[in-house]
């Protein structure tokens, strides 16, 4: 190749453009290497353990242990002595203790929960409580005043319940009473008229087992009552009557006697010449003391008593 030729190869457009040089390329400032110097960077935390021997290990276990334990401790005694302050006890618990909270502690702990008027006030500024009253409609107000109508009919209406219900039961068991009142007063009244007629029905039931027509004297002496009831004895009926110190007895029995049957068969027999003899109502009475014996009606009667009742033994022969 000649010298022209070169000149020409070298002036060319591809090696002018070749020979260019980007002028941002040729001004640029030298950068810092990014690369890791192995040697002066330090080791990763893995490689660091791996490279640790067991005495190493063992030791560094033992400072943990012994920083945790007085880190503990220290603990401890901040809480004891912020307990002491405020009155409280603080202390080792075994297994199944319950905390025990003194009452200035539990005063402390109820004041410290509430919070302080400052903050409270604070906060309902913050948090204002906005009411407002909204106005009743006139269909609201419509349907309350018809609810409260009715409201108002039903709870009359379980009063009304309430007292008919209690009024029924009053007068029931007030009639119940009535009743059973009336019940009562029957009884005693036919008891009290058994009572008073008890010596007539004694004496209606021993006419009916003797078969002798009893009857029961009008006339007792002052302070005489009957004592018991009549009784039966050999087809006669036998009454006595008693006070509190004397008695006298009535004997009925059934005979065919006359009056001069009953001086020969009875009053000289039993009294002998000590006797005297009363008309009174067509009878015949023989007395004798406070003794009395006569016949009427097919029925033979006696009086044996004290001397005390001489003048009244005929009144109560007359009233047989």
């Amino acid at each position: 190749m000649s010298d022209r030729d070169q000149v020409e190869q070298e002036n060319s457009p591809a090696a002018v453009r070749a020979r260019a040089v980007d002028s941002g390329t040729v001004h640029k400032q030298p950068q810092k290497s990014t690369t890791l110097n192995r040697k002066y960077a330090g080791k990763s935390k893995a490689q660091q353990q791996a490279t640790k021997t067991a005495a190493q290990k063992a030791a560094y276990a033992q400072f943990k242990r012994r920083h945790e334990l007085a880190e503990t401790r220290n603990q401890t005694h901040r809480a004891q002595v912020s307990g002491s302050k405020h009155g409280v006890n603080l202390r080792p618990l075994s297994s199944g203790e319950v905390i025990q909270v003194n009452s200035q502690a539990t005063k402390l702990l109820a004041e410290t929960t509430e919070p302080h008027p400052v903050v409270a006030k604070a906060n309902q500024k913050l948090h204002p409580q906005v009411t407002t009253k909204r106005h009743m409609t006139a269909i609201e107000m419509k349907k309350r005043d018809i609810r409260e109508a009715f409201e108002k009919i039903a709870a009359d209406d379980q009063v009304d319940s309430k007292q008919a219900k209690r009024f029924k039961t009053y007068f029931k068991n007030k009639k119940l009473a009535g009743v059973v009142s009336m019940m009562a007063a029957i009884l005693l009244l036919a008891g009290y008229l058994v009572y008073l007629n008890m010596p007539a029905i004694s004496v209606r039931i021993a006419a009916v087992q003797s078969g002798v027509d009893v009857t029961y004297p009008s006339y007792k002496p002052v302070g005489y009552d009957i004592r018991g009831l009549a009784s039966v004895k050999n087809n006669s009926v036998a009454m006595e009557f008693s006070n509190d110190n004397e008695s006298f007895t009535i004997t009925q029995q059934k005979s065919s006697w006359d009056s001069s049957a009953v001086f020969n068969n009875y009053v000289q027999q039993e009294w002998g010449d000590n006797y005297s003899v009363n008309k009174e109502r067509g009878l015949t009475i023989y007395t004798s003391g406070g003794r009395a014996a006569w016949v009427n009606g097919g029925v033979f009667y006696t009086i044996n008593g004290p001397s005390g009742l001489s003048d009244q033994v005929e009144k109560i022969a007359v009233s047989l």
